[in-house]
Protein backbone atom coordinates (compact mmCIF):
# COMPACT_ATOMS: atom_id res chain seq x y z
CA UNK A 1 0.00 0.00 0.00
CA UNK A 2 1.52 3.31 -1.08
CA UNK A 3 0.41 6.52 0.55
CA UNK A 4 -0.28 9.38 -1.86
CA UNK A 5 0.22 12.73 -0.13
CA UNK A 6 -2.09 15.70 -0.57
CA UNK A 7 -1.02 18.59 -2.76
CA UNK A 8 0.20 20.66 0.17
CA UNK A 9 2.42 17.92 1.56
CA UNK A 10 5.93 19.10 0.84
CA UNK A 11 8.12 17.25 3.29
CA UNK A 12 9.89 13.96 3.25
CA UNK A 13 10.89 12.31 6.51
CA UNK A 14 14.52 13.41 6.08
CA UNK A 15 13.39 17.06 6.25
CA UNK A 16 11.91 16.33 9.67
CA UNK A 17 14.95 14.24 10.63
CA UNK A 18 17.29 17.14 9.87
CA UNK A 19 15.37 19.35 12.29
CA UNK A 20 16.16 16.91 15.12
CA UNK A 21 19.75 16.28 14.00
CA UNK A 22 20.39 20.03 13.99
CA UNK A 23 18.66 20.48 17.36
CA UNK A 24 20.82 17.73 18.79
CA UNK A 25 24.03 19.23 17.45
CA UNK A 26 23.12 22.77 18.53
CA UNK A 27 22.04 21.73 22.04
CA UNK A 28 24.96 19.42 22.81
CA UNK A 29 22.47 16.54 23.04
CA UNK A 30 23.21 14.77 19.73
CA UNK A 31 20.89 12.12 18.37
CA UNK A 32 21.78 8.62 17.26
CA UNK A 33 20.00 6.92 14.35
CA UNK A 34 17.70 5.03 16.72
CA UNK A 35 16.75 8.14 18.69
CA UNK A 36 16.21 9.99 15.43
CA UNK A 37 13.85 7.29 14.15
CA UNK A 38 11.73 7.57 17.25
CA UNK A 39 11.62 11.39 17.26
CA UNK A 40 10.60 11.53 13.58
CA UNK A 41 7.96 8.87 14.14
CA UNK A 42 6.57 10.58 17.27
CA UNK A 43 6.41 13.94 15.45
CA UNK A 44 4.52 12.26 12.60
CA UNK A 45 2.16 10.61 15.08
CA UNK A 46 1.36 13.81 16.93
CA UNK A 47 0.84 15.67 13.66
CA UNK A 48 -1.58 12.99 12.49
CA UNK A 49 -3.36 12.93 15.83
CA UNK A 50 -3.76 16.70 16.04
CA UNK A 51 -4.46 17.56 12.39
CA UNK A 52 -5.53 14.35 10.67
CA UNK A 53 -2.79 14.99 8.10
CA UNK A 54 0.55 13.17 7.70
CA UNK A 55 3.67 15.18 8.47
CA UNK A 56 5.64 13.63 5.61
CA UNK A 57 5.24 11.48 2.52
CA UNK A 58 7.18 8.41 3.69
CA UNK A 59 5.60 5.25 5.08
CA UNK A 60 6.36 3.95 8.57
CA UNK A 61 7.38 0.31 8.81
CA UNK A 62 6.84 -2.04 11.74
CA UNK A 63 10.36 -3.42 12.17
CA UNK A 64 11.65 -5.65 14.98
CA UNK A 65 13.10 -2.65 16.84
CA UNK A 66 10.00 -0.51 16.46
CA UNK A 67 8.59 1.96 13.98
CA UNK A 68 11.11 2.78 11.24
CA UNK A 69 11.06 5.17 8.32
CA UNK A 70 13.16 3.42 5.68
CA UNK A 71 14.46 6.61 4.03
CA UNK A 72 15.74 7.95 7.38
CA UNK A 73 17.26 4.56 8.16
CA UNK A 74 19.14 4.51 4.85
CA UNK A 75 20.25 8.13 5.15
CA UNK A 76 21.84 7.76 8.60
CA UNK A 77 22.80 4.06 8.80
CA UNK A 78 26.50 4.88 8.51
CA UNK A 79 26.39 6.44 11.99
CA UNK A 80 25.41 3.08 13.52
CA UNK A 81 25.03 3.78 17.26
CA UNK A 82 27.07 6.99 17.19
CA UNK A 83 25.76 10.56 17.33
CA UNK A 84 24.76 11.93 13.93
CA UNK A 85 27.04 14.75 12.83
CA UNK A 86 25.85 15.44 9.28
CA UNK A 87 22.55 16.59 7.81
CA UNK A 88 20.67 14.77 5.04
CA UNK A 89 20.85 16.26 1.57
CA UNK A 90 18.71 15.88 -1.52
CA UNK A 91 19.76 14.54 -4.91
CA UNK A 92 21.42 17.86 -5.79
CA UNK A 93 23.32 18.15 -2.50
CA UNK A 94 20.98 20.69 -0.88
CA UNK A 95 20.29 20.29 2.83
CA UNK A 96 16.71 19.13 3.42
CA UNK A 97 15.03 21.58 5.77
CA UNK A 98 11.61 22.50 7.05
CA UNK A 99 10.89 26.06 5.95
CA UNK A 100 11.28 28.53 8.84
CA UNK A 101 8.09 30.19 7.57
CA UNK A 102 6.15 26.95 8.15
CA UNK A 103 5.27 28.11 11.66
CA UNK A 104 2.80 25.31 12.45
CA UNK A 105 5.31 22.57 11.65
CA UNK A 106 8.20 24.37 13.35
CA UNK A 107 6.13 24.83 16.52
CA UNK A 108 5.20 21.13 16.55
CA UNK A 109 8.81 20.03 16.05
CA UNK A 110 10.04 22.40 18.78
CA UNK A 111 7.44 20.92 21.16
CA UNK A 112 8.42 17.35 20.26
CA UNK A 113 12.07 18.20 20.96
CA UNK A 114 11.15 19.90 24.24
CA UNK A 115 9.09 16.94 25.46
CA UNK A 116 10.89 13.93 23.95
CA UNK A 117 14.42 15.16 23.16
CA UNK A 118 15.56 14.57 26.72
CA UNK A 119 14.88 10.83 26.51
CA UNK A 120 17.46 8.28 25.42
CA UNK A 121 17.05 6.19 22.30
CA UNK A 122 16.21 3.18 24.47
CA UNK A 123 13.58 5.08 26.46
CA UNK A 124 11.94 6.34 23.26
CA UNK A 125 12.07 2.85 21.79
CA UNK A 126 10.38 1.45 24.88
CA UNK A 127 7.63 4.07 24.54
CA UNK A 128 6.94 3.04 20.96
CA UNK A 129 6.82 -0.66 21.96
CA UNK A 130 4.25 -0.30 24.72
CA UNK A 131 1.15 -2.44 24.57
CA UNK A 132 -1.50 -0.87 22.38
CA UNK A 133 0.86 1.35 20.39
CA UNK A 134 0.56 1.34 16.59
CA UNK A 135 3.75 -0.73 16.33
CA UNK A 136 2.41 -3.26 18.84
CA UNK A 137 -0.89 -3.67 17.01
CA UNK A 138 0.71 -4.14 13.57
CA UNK A 139 4.06 -5.90 14.09
CA UNK A 140 4.31 -9.60 13.28
CA UNK A 141 7.69 -11.28 13.71
CA UNK A 142 9.30 -12.17 10.42
CA UNK A 143 6.88 -10.08 8.34
CA UNK A 144 7.53 -6.72 6.73
CA UNK A 145 4.55 -4.52 7.44
CA UNK A 146 3.60 -0.88 7.06
CA UNK A 147 1.90 0.87 9.97
CA UNK A 148 -1.10 2.57 8.34
CA UNK A 149 -1.34 6.30 8.98
CA UNK A 150 -4.91 5.76 10.20
CA UNK A 151 -3.68 3.46 12.99
CA UNK A 152 -1.05 6.04 14.01
CA UNK A 153 -3.61 8.87 13.82
CA UNK A 154 -6.16 7.03 15.96
CA UNK A 155 -3.56 6.28 18.64
CA UNK A 156 -2.23 9.85 18.90
CA UNK A 157 -5.72 11.35 18.67
CA UNK A 158 -6.64 9.27 21.71
CA UNK A 159 -3.46 10.37 23.49
CA UNK A 160 -4.30 14.00 22.77
CA UNK A 161 -7.58 13.40 24.57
Amino acid sequence: MVYTPGENMKYEAKHIANFFVKKGMDSGNPVTPMKLQKLVYIAHGWHLGLTGEPLFKDEVGAWPFGPVIRSVYKEFISFSKSPITELAVDFWGNVCEVAETDEHIMALLEKIWEVYGKYSATQLSNMTHERGTPWDTVYEEGKSKIIPNQVIEDYYKEMAG
